[in-house]
């Protein structure tokens, strides 16, 4: 078994499986990606199928690697606060999917704006080629539209994280926003 600096946890390692005993809770993950410079875990038990990792960048420090015992704790810290977020998140699931549906008729009533706005610019895009539009005012037509999809795909999962943010006291890193979100979207469809 080999140890980390964490006084909470106990690390061993067999091949490309990570296990970690973290306050009394045996915590199991993968290496799915390990090189000098990156690694991926993904979490075995006691959640399942949720991914994290770290990029060090060569100018960051060029000495550094995680294929040895640096990319050993790493990753076991990494692991910790996935568990610690993951279990958060399971321990607030009924208050989370409770609202859920509220979120994904957002999501819905969003994604039909940004359909009406593509029609759109598909209609000025015609009108240019039909010559009923310059190609400098197409240009000016579609930049705010172009604007407003953006604006649109930006604010569209607002909402999701500001409800994250209600029922989880960590913030929840980026990759993980949309693993909660296409787990809930399966959990609802399966109800």
């Amino acid at each position: 078994m080999k140890s980390s600096n964490n006084p909470d946890s106990n690390t061993k390692t067999e091949d490309d499986l990570i296990t970690v005993e973290y306050q009394g809770v045996e915590l199991t993950a993968k290496f799915i990606l390990r090189t000098k410079r990156d690694f991926a875990i993904e979490i075995l038990s006691p959640y399942s199928g949720f991914l994290t990792g770290l990029h060090k960048p060569y100018f960051a420090d060029p000495k550094s690697s995680f294929l040895n015992e640096e990319g050993l704790f790493k990753a076991e810290g990494m692991l910790i606060k996935l568990y610690i977020i993951l279990k958060q998140f399971f321990d607030n699931l009924e208050s989370i999917e409770s609202e859920f549906p509220i979120i994904r008729q957002e999501h819905e009533v969003t994604d039909s704006k940004i359909w009406d706005i593509k029609v759109e610019l598909k209609n000025l895009k015609s009108k240019m080629k039909k010559e009923k539009l310059t190609p400098l005012e197409y240009q000016r037509s579609i930049k705010p539209l172009k604007k407003e999809i953006k604006n649109l795909k930006c604010s569209k999962f607002d909402s999701f994280e500001r409800l994250l943010e209600k029922n989880l006291q960590t913030i929840v890193p980026y990759n993980l926003r949309f693993e909660f979100y296409e787990f809930l979207i399966k959990e609802t469809k399966a109800i």
